[in-house]
């Protein structure tokens, strides 16, 4: 019978008051099973004073599961002193030493299918009377629907349990299903939009080509075409690589690298594009970056991460600057990407690295963005056992990435 359920503590406490009402008794406990021994369950308004919360005596169980009968303390008494065995005797007076142990004077057996599941304790009656033949019988057969009326409150608790328990499991499952469908949605959207429009440049411009209308802009298409083409290869690859970390951790292989050749080489990647836009791009190591000793990167994919967060200022920023720091200390690594570009709402910093996520004025200002970037940046700089935080004081006023790792 154990379980604790707010029923059969109501089954409880109410047969416990209505027992020691009817019968004049100071108190009455009812004991369950409980692991290897049994509990006393709490009962409001009784007093037991000493009396144990949990009992492991086994003569008296024993007793109970073998006579399956109410047991009387003076009838134990008299039994054991008229006995003509020593053993029936002995057995007798450790039953009733378990029954002072308890400080009652009647115990009756809550039986079900032929197995002691509990029993219910009698104290003392107020006016000190002894317990009649007809007490013990009404007690014998409150006990008999008792045993049955909490092991059915159990057996509701626990189906009730099953429920709550499927119940969270489909609230779960449900939710996973409509984010998969979420993500189906916004890769349609990548698919359908930022894939045709290279695409259809492509098609366009290399069939003027073929069929000799391009004339003197040729040159010009070819370039275009190109052009479009690199940006197509970059979604490309961000949407494979998206759907292959999904639920799964970035392998990387590490070698010793200069963090300032690799940082140097980074923004180097950027200084066409940064001057085209008359904004400043500026790298600004700590003195020491260039002597500092040799990290363990996975050279390609940490390059592409601190390429996407430069890439991203230099796209976003109109005018002023973006700047890329580093130091590295001998415990730790910290590299800021800070421009002075639109910045993001507050409501939108959460998200920013989450797959397919972009700002809202992000996507106005450069609509053609896979929204995957910062997503696959987080991921490599996490298989680094480092992290990428970023920072905003709000719209128009910049957005600063931090990176940080342990030097290994």
């Amino acid at each position: 019978m154990s379980g604790v359920t707010t029923q059969h503590k109501k089954i409880v406490n109410s047969l416990s008051h209505n027992i020691a009402q009817a019968m004049g008794i100071e108190s009455v406990s009812f004991f369950l099973a409980h692991g290897s021994g049994f509990e006393r369950e709490r009962v409001d308004r009784f007093n037991f004073g000493n009396q144990p919360l949990e009992f492991d005596g086994n003569s008296m169980t024993s007793y109970l599961s073998q006579h399956k009968k109410a047991i009387v303390e003076e009838e134990l008494r008299l039994l054991a002193r008229d006995s003509a065995h020593s053993l029936i005797r002995e057995e007798l007076l450790e039953v009733v030493k378990d029954m002072n142990s308890l400080g009652v004077v009647v115990v009756v057996p809550l039986t079900l299918r032929g197995e002691l599941r509990g029993f219910i304790t009698l104290g003392e009656k107020v006016s000190h009377d002894a317990f009649t033949k007809e007490d013990i019988e009404l007690v014998e057969g409150v006990a008999k629907q008792a045993a049955i009326a909490i092991e059915n409150a159990r057996l509701y608790y626990g189906m009730e349990q099953e429920v709550s328990e499927r119940t969270l499991e489909l609230r779960e499952a449900n939710q996973r299903l409509e984010d998969l469908l979420e993500v189906k949605s916004e890769f349609l959207d990548i698919a359908s939009h930022q894939l045709r429009t290279p695409t259809s440049i492509i098609r366009g411009m290399l069939s003027m080509v073929v069929d000799g209308s391009a004339g003197k802009q040729e040159k010009e298409f070819i370039y275009d075409s190109f052009q479009a083409s690199e940006r197509l290869t970059v979604i490309i690859n961000d949407l494979l690589d998206a759907t292959e970390l999904e639920g799964k951790e970035m392998k990387v292989e590490l070698k010793e690298v200069s963090l300032f050749e690799l940082l140097e080489k980074s923004v180097k990647l950027f200084e066409k594009p940064a001057q085209t836009k008359g904004i400043d791009l500026i790298f600004k190591p700590a003195p020491n970056l260039r002597t500092s000793p040799l990290l363990r990167l996975d050279t390609d994919r940490f390059r592409s991460a601190v390429e996407n967060l430069i890439d991203n200022s230099v796209k976003y920023t109109r005018v002023g600057s973006v700047t890329v720091s580093a130091r590295q200390t001998p415990n730790q690594v910290f590299i800021t990407v800070k421009d002075t570009g639109i910045g993001v709402r507050k409501d939108d910093l959460g998200k920013l690295f989450q797959k397919f996520s972009r700002g809202e004025d992000a996507s106005k200002m450069a609509p053609n963005g896979s929204g995957l970037g910062l997503f696959i940046a987080k991921k490599i700089v996490e298989a680094h056992d480092g992290k990428i935080e970023a920072s905003s004081p709000g719209r128009g006023e910049g957005t600063s990435f931090l990176i940080t790792l342990p030097v290994i």
